[in-house]
């Protein structure tokens, strides 16, 4: 959610005083507290719904995990213990992600839109700018979604799964991923700047091709024309 805020203030800043898509500094602040609060929202009505006594829980693993009884020695357990519960929590967490990703399309067509009725308004350089910032930091997006993506999509295939089939390597594997997903981005982020890139170029000796200078090509009959003068 925190991406859709950082679009919806880049974009209240570009967009003009008159323009139907500029908001209120009420409204700014509406849509930032709406921001915020509707994960937590949204964690608590999980919470609230799904939880289950401790008993329930030792009977659940009783019953489905057998070897993983020595969980009830921890306190404040929380496990869903049913397959609806499950599935209103994976479905959750992919609307979460749905309305992240559609805010994000959304102001990301209203800061193109915005950027090109502000071309003879804006100088071309600072034009230029904000649309490369804006390209650059979609590219950001998309490469780092799908690591995001990855790990409540297949816990959310496990759904259709019988109880049975061990899913416990893929879900692993996607939890590795779902957290090491702020390296690439990082590393994305750090590539595309260029002053950081030059900082760790030179900060880890990595050699470069540099190209020749150009030669500069003088005319004889313009050397001429000098000396003549």
């Amino acid at each position: 959610m925190m991406i859709a805020i950082l679009m919806f203030l880049k974009t209240m800043a570009i967009t003009r005083s008159k323009s139907p898509f500029k908001a209120s500094p009420s409204n700014q602040k509406l849509f930032i507290s709406f921001g915020v609060g509707l994960p937590i929202f949204f964690q608590m009505c999980i919470f609230t719904a799904s939880y289950s006594s401790p008993s329930k829980i030792a009977q659940f693993l009783k019953d489905s995990y057998p070897h993983m009884k020595y969980l009830t020695a921890y306190p404040f357990l929380w496990m869903l213990t049913s397959k609806r519960n499950l599935q209103g929590f994976f479905m959750t967490i992919i609307a979460c992600i749905g309305i992240v990703f559609m805010l994000v399309i959304i102001l990301f067509i209203i800061l193109v839109v915005e950027l090109d009725l502000q071309v003879n308004t804006m100088s071309q350089a600072s034009n230029k700018y904000h649309k490369r910032l804006l390209f650059e930091f979609m590219v950001h997006i998309m490469i780092s979604l799908p690591f995001f993506i990855l790990s409540p999509l297949l816990i959310f295939l496990k759904i259709f799964l019988n109880d049975t089939v061990d899913v416990s390597f893929l879900t692993s594997i996607s939890f590795a991923v779902f957290t090491s997903a702020p390296i690439p981005s990082m590393l994305v982020f750090l590539l595309k700047n260029k002053k950081y890139r030059s900082f760790l170029i030179k900060l880890f000796h990595i050699p470069q091709r540099t190209e020749p200078p150009a030669k500069s090509i003088i005319s004889r009959q313009t050397v001429s024309r000098v000396r003549m003068e």
